[in-house]
């Protein structure tokens, strides 16, 4: 069991430093990025925005034409398209 312990001491310390923290200071040069004005955000994103856009339209009528076309060729629900059925009573003539 103290094997085990003293093993997971030294894959802790290995991974995650030995857990002692010294007052030093580290000097690291910080440079700021500048920020963005509103005006370059949309210069970069408006062309990407608007291609999203058409595409949104485009998927939106394509799938709109397939759910009609899906709609229109079984409008009773039975499973059979309705060009193949026949209407009732289409074998009968009248009056005969």
């Amino acid at each position: 069991m103290l094997v085990a312990f003293r093993h997971a001491q030294v894959f802790m310390s290995e991974q995650f430093g030995d857990g002692v923290y010294t007052g030093a200071t580290v000097s690291a040069s910080i440079t700021a990025t500048p920020r963005l004005t509103p005006e370059q955000v949309r210069e970069s994103w408006w062309w990407k925005l608007t291609a999203l856009a058409f595409a949104e339209c485009f998927a939106s009528v394509l799938a709109g034409a397939i759910l009609a076309g899906i709609w229109e060729w079984d409008k009773n629900r039975n499973g059979v398209p309705d060009h193949l059925e026949q209407p009732v009573g289409a074998g009968v003539q009248p009056g005969k």
